[in-house]
């Protein structure tokens, strides 16, 4: 299997290591206008500017060109040649010569070689692919996709086509193959692969959108040569156009009706949409279908269906529909689990700039699932994730995702599930339209964030800050100054409004208006740009402990502005901010500790703060979406959400599907299931989360899922017990007892059951009992030793007793509790 992953990326990585040599170095290459700066330090974004459609309007200021000197040396051409005959008057002037593009020496020979080496290593690529999807366990269809994906990559065309000033030698094409556990390279060519793509589509871009910023050459056309005219679109090709269009308008109409509301209806009429578009060919549409049929949320649970239709899209090198084959080949729904499979497909996701495929290749190679465990590969997918989150940070900072642990839920019945209660929101309702103003502050914070069982809803939202703000409320008035700062699709963006309420919530000392209005003269809006001031209402803000306050005051020190740069200052405030859970406060820590810029560099810490920012994007709102499943008793869609959750890495997740499987609520998985659970066990156990250690330790114990191991259970429970874990020391004083994978010894079973008795209260009345059972067994033990006792027949009788304690023990307890009844009877 490792050896199938192998061949098959470092056969990708042959074809793309070749077209890598066509983005031309830096040394040979300078873009005009710019100035090389290799030794700059990285650095970090600016804080979150809010959205204006007043103000913002910022001076570009271009790079001068130098003029050509008039004493500049002419070309060898031009001074080779003695003397320039003149121009007859009767000859006719030769049409103009189109301008040659610049080409480098010997650039034609440099693309005849690599013409040829780009086929010889396509060849030897073709061979690895052959060997390698020669096994049994991958089909002919697969072979397929892999070829078709590595020839559609990049065109030949395309490759020829580019500059080439130098040419690399590629040493790996004639090195053997090796197992990629054994192989530190082979790991790392799926970041030097997706590094080169990224190159490449910035190139793309660039040419398609140049910058504003950026100097334009085009080429002067004389007035004597005709302008090349665009040829004209036959009827077929205008069809195809018009039916393109129509079918992007189709899928924008279904997704915006599916994403802006939580109304069956309008969700059905926007897969209506999507499925129109699809049984016309849109490939985006199509693949939405899948998911749709995958999850089951709003269509049908159809598994066959969507393996149908990743199959399908994944041949045409959707990356999309290539996380959703990964994610089923990982986890085993619909086909046959193969971890080589899914590693494949999530590369070539990953690859094609896929969200979902990079999270989950991120997570397999931070946690060793299918390759060997990598941080540096771990972090490129997790930085490029991250980066989109944080992108996408608005000043609501996005709804909150509460992630109900179903194992908690149900053992402890009492725990709140972190959705508010039915009967808590119609009496805060009750409250406001009473004019309780904090209580429309409340009511006013959940319809502007979203979630907790609340839709996203501006309007509402307004109406109750308004209300909060009419009668002097700081907190209203805050929160009206940041739905003006950002606007909304019910509210016009305006800077002036969003000033004046900011101003109004600060002079009450509030922390909220007070890191606003550090923002509106941070970035000028409404206001001139003033630092000095900027930087005092963040202070007071961050000094009332507010994470935005303290988030902004880091990265003021952190770049310098209006206060000198002093970045264990930035790290000290930007963890503050994080441990009140601030999201850009985690990715600005994650991306010091990624570069070393003002934190010792630590490829750990990044991975696990870049982790946490991941898991706060869009798709965690999924977890919602399972609850409801859940509690409604549809299952199976359940499982499928949560399922697909995990592979993102989410432990919640992790510990929900392994529940799931436990208690056999799911007939989505019907074989193995307790050796499915014991997987997601493992997985949630390894980030953390006590509960699965125990579990792990509870089915090594009894042997399900694997077979019967007391030292392995042993040493789970010694692994949560150093956490304070009671069910755990628990345990491990039962196993000494009994001495089942541990030295049997009562005197370190005692120790452990006084410990499981201080680490929890609950634990009391077992620890009792378990105290109590010890005491009459070592009374045994002690009687067995004296001497005296050999004149009574001790070789015959003790033995019975020691055999059948519990038998005795329970008549013992039986007599006592028989004793304590009558006696409360009689004194009554």
């Amino acid at each position: 299997m490792h050896s199938t992953t192998c061949m098959v990326l470092f056969s990708l990585s042959l074809l793309i290591a070749v077209q890598s040599q066509a983005v031309a170095p830096k040394d040979i290459i300078v873009d005009v206008g710019e100035e090389s700066n290799e030794d700059a330090e990285p650095q970090m974004e600016e804080p979150a500017q809010p959205a204006s459609q007043e103000d913002g309007v910022s001076e570009q200021t271009n790079p001068k060109i130098p003029e050509k000197s008039e004493n500049a040396v002419p070309p060898p051409e031009e001074m080779s040649k003695s003397k320039i005959p003149e121009k007859s008057e009767n000859e006719v002037p030769p049409p103009p010569e189109k301008m040659p593009e610049p080409e480098f020496v010997g650039q034609q020979e440099m693309h005849d070689d690599l013409e040829k080496e780009f086929h010889s290593l396509m060849e030897k690529a073709f061979d690895l692919v052959d060997k390698a999807v020669g096994e049994p366990e991958i089909d002919e269809k697969i072979k397929a996709e892999l070829k078709n994906t590595l020839i559609n990559k990049h065109s030949l065309k395309d490759f020829l086509g580019q500059p080439l000033p130098m040419k690399k030698k590629l040493d790996a094409a004639e090195d053997e193959i090796i197992d990629p556990l054994e192989d530190p390279r082979v790991n790392s060519l799926t970041r030097d692969i997706e590094e080169f793509l990224d190159r490449e589509r910035e190139r793309e871009m660039t040419q398609t959108h140049p910058d504003d910023n950026q100097v334009q050459h085009d080429v002067t056309i004389s007035p004597d040569q005709e302008e090349p005219q665009k040829r004209e679109l036959t009827e077929e090709e205008k069809a195809e156009e018009a039916k393109t269009k129509m079918l992007n308008d189709l899928y924008l109409e279904g997704m915006t009706k599916i994403n802006s509301s939580n109304i069956k209806s309008s969700i059905l009429q926007g897969y209506q949409k999507l499925q129109e578009a699809s049984n016309l060919g849109h490939a985006g549409s199509d693949v939405e279908i899948g998911f749709a049929y995958l999850t089951g949320q709003h269509l049908p649970h159809n598994v066959d269906a969507a393996v149908e239709i990743f199959h399908r899209q994944a041949e045409k090198g959707n990356p999309r529909s290539q996380a959703g084959l990964g994610f089923m080949y990982g986890s085993g729904i619909g086909l046959t689990s193969s971890q080589s499979k899914a590693l494949i497909y999530l590369t070539f996701s990953a690859l094609g700039g896929d969200t979902m495929g990079r999270m989950m290749l991120g997570y397999r190679y931070w946690a060793g699932i299918g390759v060997s465990k990598n941080c540096e590969t771990a972090l490129t997918y997790y930085k490029k994730v991250a980066e989109e989150v944080a992108s996408k940070v608005t000043l609501a900072g996005g709804p909150m995702v509460s992630r109900v642990r179903l194992i908690d839920e149900e053992e402890n019945p009492s725990t709140t599930s972190g959705r508010v209660d039915d009967d808590l929101i119609q009496y805060y309702q009750f409250l406001a339209d009473k004019g309780d103003a904090p209580a429309q502050v409340t009511l006013g914070q959940l319809y502007y964030q979203g979630g907790r069982g609340f839709e996203q809803n501006s309007r509402k939202a307004y109406e109750y800050f308004s209300k909060a703000a009419e009668a002097s409320n700081a907190n209203g008035q805050a929160y009206l100054g940041k739905m003006f700062a950002e606007g909304s699709e019910s509210i016009r963006q305006n800077n002036q409004t969003a000033l004046k309420y900011y101003k109004m919530a600060a002079d009450q000392g509030n922390p909220i208006g007070q890191a606003g209005l550090g923002l509106m003269y941070f970035y000028g809006k409404g206001v001139l740009v003033d630092h000095e001031k900027a930087l005092m209402h963040f202070k007071s803000s961050a000094d009332q402990g507010w994470p935005e306050g303290q988030l902004h005051l880091g990265n003021m020190y952190f770049h310098g502005h209006g206060v000198k740069r002093d970045y264990s200052k930035a790290v000290q405030l930007f963890n503050l901010a994080a441990q009140n859970g601030h999201l850009l406060a985690l990715y600005h820590l994650g991306r010091m500790h990624a570069t070393g810029v003002g934190a010792v560099r630590s490829c750990r810490t990044a991975v696990e703060l870049y982790k946490n920012v991941c898991e706060r994007g869009r798709w965690a709102a999924q977890f919602d979406s399972a609850y409801s499943q859940y509690k409604a008793g549809r299952t199976n869609s359940a499982l499928a959400i949560y399922m697909m959750l995990a592979e993102l890495g989410y432990e919640v997740a992790q510990s929900n599907v392994a529940h799931i499987l436990d208690q056999g609520l799911s007939t989505l998985v019907l074989n193995q299931t307790y050796a499915r659970a014991l997987l997601q066990w493992d997985r949630a156990a390894s980030q953390g989360y006590a509960i699965a250690r125990i579990k792990l330790g509870d089915y090594y114990y009894y042997g399900k899922g694997t077979d019967i191991d007391y030292e392995a259970a042993a040493g789970h429970y010694k692994i949560a017990s150093a956490d304070k874990n009671a069910q755990a020391t628990f345990n491990l004083g039962y196993m000494h007892e009994r001495g089942l994978g541990l030295k049997q010894d009562i005197h370190l079973a005692k120790r452990h059951y006084d410990q499981a008795a201080v680490n929890s209260p609950d634990a009391a009345v077992p620890v009792t009992m378990a105290l109590i059972k010890i005491g009459f067994l070592y009374a045994l033990e002690f009687i067995q030793n004296q001497h005296w006792i050999s004149a009574v027949g001790k070789s015959s009788y003790f033995p019975q007793v020691t055999e059948n304690w519990d038998v005795y023990l329970i008549l013992i307890l039986a007599f006592m509790l028989a004793f304590t009844v009558a006696f409360r009877r009689h004194h009554r």
